[in-house]
């Protein structure tokens, strides 16, 4: 075997195992399903948007992967806070989005945040999305998207 080879084959092997044992699912033998969901607020009347995703099912484990959002602010605005956490309250913090303003045409300003993340939310929790705004009239569009596996 020439030493390309052999190099290339140690190489592939610890690329192999780490992804496998990067993915707990797979390195047990089980099964991963994908995992995709959408979640809208608007608020008019308030400078905070806060809305909950499904619950995760008994024996399952959730592992978010990516967030993808997208908010609409009334101007004068700025994005405060944007963050996803587990369960409501500022210690369940998991992720924190950096928003870009990407248009601003007044009256309104549009911001969008998109991260990687490795959050994990167990069996009976769910992912509370949460934006606050400087000014009153938030609308907020984000997709959460991972995989869920056996507990």
């Amino acid at each position: 075997m020439t030493k390309f080879r052999r190099n290339y084959v140690r190489v592939m092997t610890i690329l192999v195992t780490g992804l496998m044992s990067s993915n707990p699912t797979i390195a047990a033998g089980g099964q991963s399903v994908p995992y995709m969901v959408k979640v809208h607020c608007e608020e008019q009347a308030s400078n905070t948007c806060l809305v909950s995703t499904p619950k995760v099912p008994g024996g399952k484990r959730l592992i978010l992967e990516h967030i993808n959002s997208t908010a609409q602010l009334r101007d004068p605005a700025g994005v405060q806070s944007w963050f996803v956490s587990v369960g409501v309250g500022p210690g369940n913090v998991m992720a924190t989005l950096i928003p870009h303003l990407v248009v601003d045409i007044p009256p309104l300003s549009n911001f969008a945040a998109n991260e990687s993340v490795l959050v994990f939310v167990e069996a009976g929790q769910s992912i509370v999305a949460n934006i606050d705004a400087t000014s009153v009239g938030v609308n907020m569009d984000m997709l959460l998207s991972g995989y869920i596996v056996d507990q």
